[in-house]
């Protein structure tokens, strides 16, 4: 009797055991799709090309956030306006067809990845497009700025 009930309990216990593993790398990879690493290197392992556009009316944004982009290790080819101000909220614009490259440039300034499009423009020779919107300040350039 003895003999079967520690083979149960070996049972039992592998099976606990091999459900807990389960569980921790569903969780894990689960968190990794949600969070990918922040690489400023795109597929071919150049920087990813980004302009950045300040439409929220705050004067000084598209500057600081090409500093911070920099420190990142981004290339920031351009800067400026936007054609207006009315942006409520920051967009990220894909403009090759590699979202990667604009989801990494979203994680890298914490904005949604329900805020990321997709306008493919062979004319522009960047990869990502920018457009700073009135949240500027639940952005990571901004968080904890009183400049801004």
């Amino acid at each position: 009797m003895t003999k079967i009930n520690t083979k149960k309990l070996f049972l039992n216990t592998l099976i606990l055991s091999l459900v807990v593993v389960s569980v921790f790398f569903s969780i894990t990879f689960v968190k990794r799709i949600q969070n990918p690493p922040v690489d400023s290197k795109n597929d071919k392992k150049k920087p990813i090309e980004v302009q950045v556009l300040n439409g929220s009316g705050t004067d000084g944004l598209a500057n600081e956030c090409r500093n911070y982009l920099r420190t990142l290790d981004y290339d920031v080819v351009s800067e400026g306006n936007a054609e207006d101000y009315n942006f409520e909220s920051t967009i990220i614009i894909d403009r090759k067809g590699k979202v990667r490259n604009a989801e990494k440039v979203a994680y890298a300034l914490n904005v949604p990845y329900d805020n990321v499009i997709q306008q493919i423009n062979d004319y522009l020779y960047l990869d990502v497009t920018i457009i700073i919107g009135k949240d500027y300040k639940s952005l990571k350039p901004f968080k904890n700025k009183e400049k801004f």
